[in-house]
């Protein structure tokens, strides 16, 4: 995996950003999902 990404031509900060904005969109995803999945009413879950 290593050598693999070493071998890629693209800048590193290029690569982060895109990193950054892929892990941003999938914890956003995970959040809406989990809050989604839960009872909004907390009250309850005693």
């Amino acid at each position: 995996m290593a050598q693999r990404s070493l071998s890629y031509p693209r800048p590193p900060e290029h690569s982060a950003r895109v990193v950054y904005r892929c892990s941003s969109f999938v914890h956003c995803a995970f959040f809406l999902s989990f809050v989604n999945s839960r009872p909004h009413d907390h009250g309850s879950q005693k």
